[in-house]
Parts: structure tokens; sequence; C-alpha cells
């Protein structure tokens, strides 16, 4: 019972969750890019915009929206400007979850250029299981590893995802700001009604 319990205990302190035992997070490469795509499609109502305009069940058409869909989402991904890391199952080599890690210019005078973490989903059946929490660990430690020199990582949130907001705080985005307050065009240099802005230091941890 003390060696379950000590288990437990340093299962805890490490982040390590039973889902981990089936789940691998990697870095995703050139040939992850159709598969991206496909799943970006489905997740962005911008995205669905090419998907509607190409007539998606066509081969051809098909095809020519895949094309976009990867010029647009993962264009930062083939050129190097970004990374985005997968969760796949063992076993199973689809992807189950992704999230973007960047750099990104200066917001206003309150925060600097700094390393940005975006596009984060986790699909349906997969969730609660500590995949996304993964995902943004993996990004928040290509930050301090590619883009040391910043000082900051940041992210935006809904204002009605809670869920994601207290992983955020979970994992160290402790300061934040209402992107829909006009304070933030000062601020910040932008205005998003219902997003707030979420930020941390740039120390991997």
């Amino acid at each position: 019972m003390r060696l379950v319990r000590a288990l437990a205990l340093l299962a805890a302190a490490s982040g390590f969750r039973l889902g981990d035992l089936g789940l691998r997070v990697r870095r995703a490469g050139l040939d992850d890019l159709d598969e991206l795509a496909d799943l970006r499609a489905t997740a962005s109502p911008f995205a669905m915009s090419y998907r509607a305009a190409a007539n998606w069940e066509a081969n051809d058409d098909a095809a020519e929206a895949r094309r976009l869909l990867r010029e647009t989402f993962c264009r930062g991904i083939a050129s190097g400007a970004a990374a985005c890391y997968v969760a796949e199952e063992l076993g199973r080599p689809a992807i189950v979850g992704y999230c973007d890690v960047t750099t990104r210019a200066a917001l206003g005078p309150a925060l600097g250029e700094h390393a940005y973490v975006k596009n984060l989903r986790v699909l349906r059946e997969h969730r609660r299981r500590g995949v996304g929490e993964r995902l943004v660990r993996a990004c928040l430690g290509h930050a301090a590893r590619a883009y040391g020199t910043l000082d900051s990582v940041a992210l935006e949130v809904d204002d009605d995802n809670d869920a994601a907001a207290r992983l955020y705080a979970r994992l160290g985005f402790a300061s934040t700001a209402s992107l829909g307050e006009p304070a933030a065009l000062w601020k910040y240099g932008t205005f998003c009604w219902g997003r707030t802005l979420m930020y941390r230091p740039n120390d991997g941890r």
C-alpha cells in the first residue's frame, strides 16, 4: 500500500497520468501536413469556408482545398517558422490532438516580442485524459529551447472556455488581460471581444 501511495505521489508530482501509457507526443513533420490540414478543416470556421468552396467530397476539389489549407494553416510548420506538436495513440498512428508554438511581435507597450501558443485541439473522444496538457507542455519546452531570448509565452482563450482557462492557469499562465476592454487598445495594441490574453515566463517549466 505504501508503495502504491508513493508511486501515486510521484506521478502527481511529475504530471504523469494513466492515459500517458498509451500516448505519444512528438513534433509534427512534413509528412503530417495533409492529416493536419484535414483536422484543421473541421476545427476552424475560417477553414470550413475552404471546405465548402472546394466541394470537399470531390477528389479534384478536395485536393485543392487541402492545398489551400496547407498553405494557410501549415505554412509555418513547412517553413520552420512554427512548431506543431501532435499526440497519437501507440499502435494507432492517427493524430488525436495538436498544438502550435511560434513567435509573435510585441503587443503594444505591455508585452514585448514573445513565444505564442495557438491552435490547441484535442479530438472530443480523447479529451479529459491530459492530452491537451501534454501538448501545451511540449510547446512550452520548445519555446524555452528555441526562443530562449524571449521573456514571455502568451496565448489567447475565449472568455467562455473555462476548461481551457483552468488548464492554462495550471500551467503557469497567471497574467491575464481582457482583450474586450477599451484599455486593451492602448495597452496591447489590439481589441477582440470575448477573448482573454494569458501569459507567463518563458522558462519551459
